[in-house]
């Protein structure tokens, strides 16, 4: 008999589009952390996104596949959760859409108010800057890659102006927080899951 895990929800937000001198290794970061969370045997873990495309997108779509080669259920694991009118930009990802919002703004409120275990941030602007915000205001436990930059850093304000806090525990992390373009992808991925695993 195969032994009963628990459900685990992660919602991954960040950058839509691949910045700064480390994108190329975050991109691999991310997609081996999607395999990670697949191949996990103390969870069985969930992704939630905006349906952005970038950085949350590689984590779910390389979750998806693995989970695909598995010959495991994908469907029902990977939701993304985008405003009515923009549903269609999330054609060719594996998992659900949901409309959920009218706008971009109330469709970052919807998705950080949703169930998680962890809010996973990556990158990003004053988008992921407003949903680490809100991860802050309804105390989720949020991980940060530090390392890969943009708002996941801190380094910019939302739409409001506000700068999002990040967690100390990954502003100290040296593999989180790392900037170093030769640092081993698999190991900042092997980090992150240990982080997400601990929730």
């Amino acid at each position: 008999m195969e032994r009963q895990v628990a459900k685990k929800l992660i919602t991954v937000v960040g950058g839509t589009s691949k910045i700064g001198l480390t994108a190329n290794r975050d991109e691999i970061v991310c997609k081996k952390l999607g395999i990670l969370l697949a191949d996990a045997k103390n969870a069985d873990y969930h992704i939630q996104t905006g349906g952005t495309g970038g950085y949350p997108a590689f984590v779910s779509q390389a979750f998806g596949a693995r989970l695909k080669e598995l010959d495991k259920p994908f469907e029902e694991r990977i939701y993304h959760y985008v405003p009515y009118k923009s549903t269609s930009m999330t054609k060719g990802l594996l998992g659900k859409t949901v409309g959920c919002a009218d706008t971009m703004k109330q469709r970052r409120e919807v998705l950080m108010k949703l169930p998680a275990e962890v809010v996973l941030a990556i990158s990003g602007g004053p988008g992921t800057s407003n949903e680490i915000n809100w991860a802050n205001s309804l105390k989720k436990n949020l991980i940060c890659f530090v390392g890969s930059g943009g708002a996941a850093a801190g380094l910019f304000p939302d739409e409001d102006n506000i700068s999002p806090k990040i967690p100390d525990n990954c502003l100290k992390n040296e593999l989180l927080s790392s900037k170093d373009i030769d640092a081993d992808p698999e190991k900042i991925a092997e980090e992150l899951f240990k982080f997400i695993s601990k929730y």
